[in-house]
């Protein structure tokens, strides 16, 4: 199975001429930009809306709503994206971008798995990946762009591999051994990928021949994120796991631990559901379900430090779990976001807060503009704002979301960026800030 895509001048793609078009209905039609734009009114224009159940449903979300000196609901309508795609008509859990192709695969709880183009609107539905068993939770490209791949909630894990420089996808292989996907990761220089699962158990699997590394048995509750360490040792494979019960650093090729941290090593019986590697890779900071963060040397497995990173004892536990955490490429600070709705700016020289930025819901999803202090964030309000980290100062915003944004991806160095949007809908933004 394959899909063939003609070539066009600056990219491989042109998504005005695609030879196969897989399960597109010839008779639906996607809202062009211009028409939207007509109907939302300039950006300034609200609607009002007097039905008061609706006013609570919508101010739960987050958007900008009030009441006018009539009494009546006005809600702000203002949407700056220059393009969507409507595709999945449900929560939209994948969205990652090829490396150098204006192409993006998403998954949703659809149970559906698309590519498509960006470099014009609206955007041109490339081809359906199809065999999807469940929602489609996890995935994405690997970092050359030859090969993307899925996982779903069935625990099914599935690719393609790209030829002919991006034109063409073909089918590799699936493997389902699991009971249900929670995460997969790239190593970003080897062709190598790993998944989690639900019951604990993490597989390795190379991209080459789509065969099986090693099974990792280490957790016995849910693994919940990675990350591949160590990554210019090409004689090794390290992996880092995250889950409810422990923090483990994995010899992939052993399929041994080279450490394993719990709770009398982490001040508790603490589920960590999120982590990242610093620019440096020699410390990995981890975040838990309960607000703490553990920042580990990578090599030797030494807890430098935990602490918490709420600030205010009167949060709620559910509130403070640290859901998304990014370390700038430039400068000492680490960012942690949580699902109250802050981001907190640590400075790693002294690990004091440098700012907190407030947005109005649970953190989804920050991401730094390579080689900028530039910090992008989701939450499940639907805001997308962009930051400067080091005045803590909103440099941009995009509006058009009225539910929860689940995450993003970026092109173009972070000056397009495009949603994975909780009611269905992938919206695409530019900024030139």
């Amino acid at each position: 199975m394959s899909h063939i895509l003609r070539e066009e001048e600056e990219s491989y793609l042109d998504p005005t001429q695609v030879d196969e078009i897989i399960d597109e209905d010839p008779n639906e039609e996607i809202m062009d930009v211009d028409d939207e734009a007509e109907d939302a009114g300039d950006a300034d224009d609200q609607y009002e809306i007097e039905e008061e159940d609706l006013a609570g449903e919508l101010a739960l979300a987050g958007n900008d709503i009030h009441i006018d000196e009539e009494g009546n609901l006005v809600l702000d309508m203002t949407n700056t994206s220059v393009g969507h795609f409507d595709k999945h008509g449900k929560s939209i859990f994948l969205i990652d971008s090829h490396p150098t192709l204006p192409l993006i695969i998403s998954g949703g709880e659809d149970e559906k798995a698309y590519l498509w183009t960006t470099n014009s609107q609206p955007p041109k539905l490339v081809a359906e990946l199809p065999g999807q068993k469940e929602s489609v939770v996890a995935g994405g490209f690997s970092p050359d762009g030859g090969y993307v791949v899925t996982g779903d909630m069935e625990g099914q894990v599935r690719a393609w591999k790209s030829a002919k420089r991006g034109q063409q996808w073909d089918f590799v292989g699936s493997v389902q051994e699991v009971d249900e996907i929670t995460w997969i990761v790239f190593h970003p220089k080897q062709p190598f990928f790993a998944f989690g699962s639900r019951e604990g158990s993490v597989w390795v699997m190379s991209l080459d021949d789509f065969s099986n590394v090693a099974i990792l048995i280490g957790h016995s509750q849910p693994t919940n994120a990675a990350v591949f360490a160590n990554v210019d040792d090409m004689d090794s494979l390290t992996l880092i796991t995250v889950g409810d019960d422990a923090i483990i650093s994995w010899n992939v090729y052993q399929s041994t631990p080279n450490y394993s941290l719990r709770e009398h090593d982490l001040q508790g019986n603490i589920a960590w559901i999120s982590c990242a590697l610093s620019g440096s890779g020699k410390t990995i900071a981890c975040g838990s379900a309960d607000g703490k963060v553990a920042l580990i040397n990578v090599e030797r497995g030494t807890v430098l430090k935990v602490f918490d990173n709420t600030q205010n004892d009167s949060v709620e536990l559910e509130e403070r779990s640290v859901e998304a955490l990014a370390w700038a490429p430039i400068s000492p600070i680490l960012a942690v976001g949580n699902v109250k709705g802050d981001i907190t700016l640590y400075d790693v020289t002294s690990w004091n807060i440098r700012k907190t930025l407030a947005l109005k819901d649970a953190i989804t999803a920050i991401k730094f503009i390579p080689g900028s202090n530039k910090l992008l964030s989701s939450d499940m309000a639907g805001e997308l704002v962009k930051w400067d980290v080091l005045s803590g100062r909103e440099l941009w915003r995009g509006h058009g979301h009225f539910d929860g944004i689940l995450g993003f991806t970026v092109q173009d160095n972070g000056k397009r960026v495009i949603t994975a949007g909780d009611q269905g809908v992938s919206m695409i933004f530019e900024d030139s800030s």
